[in-house]
């Protein structure tokens, strides 16, 4: 594996903070805390509390180019509307090679929505995506998120231990998937997984900041690398936001 760009010490753990929702969910993800419209205040987050990169769409970057240049990106090379209903397809936007020569980036992601019946689109798409990244040295992280008419349940054990092995079988270094509900279960899909690293999706903002914060222990006892969280940190206040990231960040690298 060839995760040297993002993995610092070298034990496998990761904690990215993600902003691409403003592109899949709208604006109304920042109208609790406006402050987070700007991507500078989820940079300086990364800064001062060692993340181990920020999850930017092509235009956010661009954007951002000139904002604690010093944190890593790492760029979402597809993505959706949250308007449009019915079987979801998230397709590419952004090439891998304008991904890390242009953005900078030292990893690049892809949501593949298993199950869908598009589901066969986004294979090809990331497979191509592990392909050309690989190329250029860099990792993948597969967001794998069953949905569509075929699924039940997106957070039902075996669907995710599902969702994991998908990310494994295309070649992904991590894959970003939903917490199942026990450490039990958590820790069949880190084995289904192998050698690709599993890590938390964050999810929506829970309201006692605690609940979170034993989902993530659960998760780095089940055997699972780190997180991706987004919501959980940037939808409170600049105080609360870095004091949950101050716990997220020394659960991940205990």
């Amino acid at each position: 594996m060839h995760l040297n760009t993002i993995d610092r010490d070298g034990r496998g753990r990761f904690a990215f903070l993600a902003y691409d929702q403003g592109l899949e969910h709208g604006p109304d993800d920042f109208r609790g805390n406006p402050d987070a419209l700007a991507p500078r205040f989820v940079l300086e987050l990364a800064r001062d509390h060692d993340y181990t990169a920020v999850v930017f769409q092509q235009g956010t970057a661009l954007h951002a180019r000139d904002v604690c240049p010093e944190v890593p990106r790492l760029i979402k090379l597809n993505g959706k509307a949250g308007l449009a209903k019915g079987e979801p397809y998230s397709p590419l936007l952004c090439p891998v090679d304008y991904a890390v020569k242009e953005l900078r980036a030292v990893a690049v992601g892809y949501t593949i929505y298993a199950g869908s019946e598009h589901e066969g689109r986004m294979l090809a798409e990331f497979a191509e995506v592990v392909r050309e990244a690989r190329s250029l040295g860099v990792p993948t992280v597969a967001w794998v998120y069953p949905r569509g008419r075929a699924v039940a349940s997106d957070t039902e054990p075996a669907i995710v231990a599902y969702a994991a092995r998908i990310a494994y079988e295309l070649g992904a270094d991590i894959a970003k998937v939903k917490w199942t509900g026990s450490v039990d279960s958590f820790r069949w899909v880190c084995q289904a997984a192998q050698q690709t690293r599993v890590v938390l999706s964050g999810g929506v903002l829970t309201d006692r900041p605690e609940d979170f914060l034993a989902v993530v222990d659960g998760v780095m006892q089940a055997g699972g690398a780190g997180v991706a969280v987004g919501r959980n940190v940037w939808q409170r206040p600049r105080a609360e936001a870095a004091a949950i990231s101050k716990k997220i960040i020394a659960r991940v690298r205990a």
